[in-house]
This record gives C-alpha cells, structure tokens and sequence, in this order.
C-alpha cells in the first residue's frame, strides 16, 4: 500500500489487497517478499515525493482522516507494523510447537 501510494503522494493502509493468494500459500508469500524487497532496492529515493497525506480511517461511522506525513516515517510505522505481526506468527508457532528464533518479532 505505501509503494502503491507514493507516485500519487498518498497512502492508505485499508486500501490493501485482501483474499489474495500470499495469505494461505507460503510460495506466493515469499514471491510477493521478494518482489517487494526489489522495488525498495531499485527505487529512486530522491525521486521519492517529500511529504505524503495518509488517508485513515478511524472509525467506520467518521469519514476517513487525512494528516500530513513523510516517506520515513511511513517506512518506520510498515517496519514496526511487521515486526508487530512477526510477534503474533512467534507466538503461534509456539504454541504449535515450532521453535522461532529467539529474537523472531522481537523490538
């Protein structure tokens, strides 16, 4: 959503894709990293817009929020987001009894 979101200068987190096939095959899923990893090594930093407007939305009776942001703080809050998501798989593994390394989702 923020790669999608930076050639209009605008992001929003609820626009992602949803039932695609990244969510139940582990292939797809490790393409899809992949994919993504490349985009963020090949971009064009400076090219990068230097301010964006997040659309949100915080509750689902309020029309959606607009506020002003950065390029780096969005890349902050997907990196703390992930590692956020890292924890819950860590702890699901555990209690499936699968060994996560011990920093696995770990800030």
């Amino acid at each position: 959503a923020l790669l999608r979101g930076l050639p209009l200068g605008e992001v929003n987190y609820d626009h992602r894709d949803r039932g695609t096939r990244v969510e139940n095959d582990r292939l797809a899923a490790l393409a899809e990293i992949l994919r993504l990893e490349s985009e963020l090594i090949e971009m064009a930093w400076h090219d990068a817009p230097a301010s964006l407007t997040l659309i949100t939305l915080v509750s689902p009776e309020m029309p959606a929020l607009a506020v002003s942001t950065s390029l780096e703080r969005e890349l902050a809050f997907v990196v703390s987001h992930t590692i956020h998501h890292n924890a819950i798989i860590g702890i699901m593994a555990k209690w499936l009894g699968t060994a996560v390394p011990a920093d696995f989702g770990y800030a």
